[in-house]
């Protein structure tokens, strides 16, 4: 392998370990955001999906650089390449211990990521129940406020009726 070709190796494996990096302090950041969920902790909320956002623009800015470094390695390997290579097939076409390396890393990406994805659907079933669980709140308030206790046959409260009322929260 000439040394445009190593270069271009090194740097695809430095992005690589970056977005390890990243999607790890991503799943921190995830479990975190589940406790807050679970404690109705919405600062804390609010500042996970911050956090979040930060971290997914990052990871994007990441697979954007990865994937000019893979293009840029591509054309270090066959300078009549059409398009740039998938990680596998890069790995395929250096030798040894690389080809090791960037399979070792390709495949602690993919883990990564579907630990990610796993974390961000538990955190979604969660923001969905404690969603539900506030909307209960809210009709329960709104019953006392308006001083109507029943529910139609499909569960919400009588549109028609109309109580008016004061509610102190402070008592």
């Amino acid at each position: 392998m000439d040394k445009t070709a190593e270069i271009a190796l090194a740097k695809v494996e430095e992005t690589l370990h970056a977005q390890l990096e990243r999607h790890a302090a991503l799943l921190v950041l995830l479990e975190r955001k589940r406790r807050s969920l679970s404690l109705a902790n919405y600062r804390d909320v609010t500042e996970c999906c911050r956090l979040e956002n930060e971290h997914i623009q990052a990871l994007g800015e990441l697979e954007k650089r990865r994937m000019e470094q893979s293009a840029a390695l591509t054309l270090a390997l066959d300078p009549s390449a059409k398009e740039p290579l998938r990680l596998r097939e890069l790995a395929m076409r250096v030798d040894e211990p690389a080809r090791s390396r960037l399979l070792a890393l390709r495949g602690q990406l993919r883990e990564r990521m579907e630990a990610v994805r796993r974390e961000v659907s538990v955190a979604r079933r969660a923001t969905e129940s404690l969603a539900r669980h506030m909307h209960g709140v809210l009709q329960v308030i709104g019953s006392a406020v308006t001083g109507i206790g029943t529910y139609t046959r499909a569960g919400a409260m009588p549109q028609g009726v109309t109580s008016i009322s004061t509610f102190n929260t402070t008592a």
